[in-house]
């Protein structure tokens, strides 16, 4: 092999890791073993390609136990999956403790991530893939982070029927957030508003796959998402990247995000760059509850960024409020809810309205 061959190969070797199967084929596999802790003052458990680190990660005032996606570009990071979303962050103080008896994290209160008196946890290994995996000795998987999606879908992750996907809080609150992403019983992969039955009234987007034996959800190495059952029928739902086939460098991941898009990420670890490939729906604006209860969604002129450009729920009255400024929003607002959306002012008249350099007629009943 010609020597700047063998360089080639020795310095992106790391980068072009293929896409694992949870199995251990043997101790090479079995990257972490029984007796190993750690701490959030400790280095994270780390795939062979160095993209995923398994560990403490900062939430709030502590920390959250879980794997973050170190990306492109410039190394900038996303979490994909953590461990109890909903509680409290644990302190500093907090241990993973990896047994023969399971993944344990030790704090004010003891949890286990995985437990199984049925057999005993041989080792564990973070994949390339970003799966987090637990083996037996028989190198079977006792327990893998693939199996309990929080609001990611990786390449080769399946999100099985009755199974979702929950939109964290906000970029930097992991916690369950307003929207989630079902794969229902009926084929019907559909994203709903929380806090609401499941339902038509309650849906946002949906499939529309009533009539074809779909039994899962999944992402494929080259960002298509689609549904299928098995390998017998597949139904994609987005077009994925286009790149070339087997471009190992190339993470795909799909994620509802804390506004509700469900969002086709592409991140060429060579090129150091990242980009959307596609949202579902492809419009933000039939989102509910994007704009909160008491504003309309516009898009932007170029039709990709969506607006809420008149927020009256965050007016507050006290006893100090200015009625001339309040009734002066209130106007605004109105106009801003017209049926007639040729009534309705743009973002710039808005602000010239608020800020009295134009001048506020009374507007019509919005609901005749």
């Amino acid at each position: 092999m010609p020597l700047f061959l063998l360089f080639l190969v020795i310095i992106l070797q790391p980068l072009l890791q293929p896409c694992e199967t949870a199995t251990a084929s043997g101790s090479d596999d079995c990257q972490i073993s029984t007796g190993s802790i750690l701490s959030p003052s400790s280095s994270s458990w780390f795939s062979p390609s160095s993209r995923f680190a398994f560990g403490f990660h900062p939430e709030g005032d502590g920390f959250t136990v879980g794997i973050l996606f170190i990306m492109a570009p410039n190394n900038t990071t996303t979490l994909i999956w953590n461990h109890n979303r909903d509680n409290a962050p644990v302190s500093n103080s907090a241990t993973l403790n990896l047994t023969a008896d399971g993944l344990m994290l030790k704090g004010s209160q003891d949890s286990w991530l995985f437990s199984d008196n049925s057999s005993s946890t041989h080792c564990a290994s973070m994949l390339n893939s970003g799966n987090f995996v637990i083996f037996n000795s028989n190198n079977s998987v006792l327990w893998q982070t693939f199996d309990h999606p929080t609001d990611t879908i990786m390449v080769g992750q399946t999100l099985q029927t009755e199974k979702k996907i929950i939109s964290s809080v906000s970029e930097t609150n992991h916690s369950s957030g307003k929207y989630h992403l079902r794969m229902q019983s009926d084929n019907n992969l559909v994203m709903y508003l929380r806090g609401y039955v499941d339902g038509p009234e309650n849906a946002y987007w949906s499939s529309n796959t009533y009539s074809k034996q779909v039994t899962s959800m999944s992402l494929d190495k080259d960002g298509v998402l689609y549904l299928s059952n098995g390998n017998q029928s597949r139904q994609n739902l987005t077009n994925g990247d286009g790149l070339v086939i087997n471009n190992t460098a190339v993470v795909h991941r799909a994620r509802i995000e804390p506004l509700g898009l469900l969002q086709i990420y592409s991140h060429d670890l060579l090129a150091n760059t990242s980009r959307v490939l596609q949202r579902l729906p492809d419009d933000p604006c039939t989102i509910k509850g994007f704009c909160g209860d008491n504003s309309y969604c516009i898009l932007s002129e170029d039709q990709t960024t969506p607006q809420c450009p008149c927020e009256l729920e965050k007016l507050m009255l006290d006893e100090d409020v200015n009625m001339v400024e309040f009734e002066k929003a209130v106007k605004v607002g109105l106009w801003c809810i017209q049926t007639d959306p040729t009534l309705r002012p743009s973002m710039k008249n808005v602000i010239k309205m608020l800020e009295g350099s134009a001048e506020i007629f009374s507007p019509p009943n919005p609901n005749p």
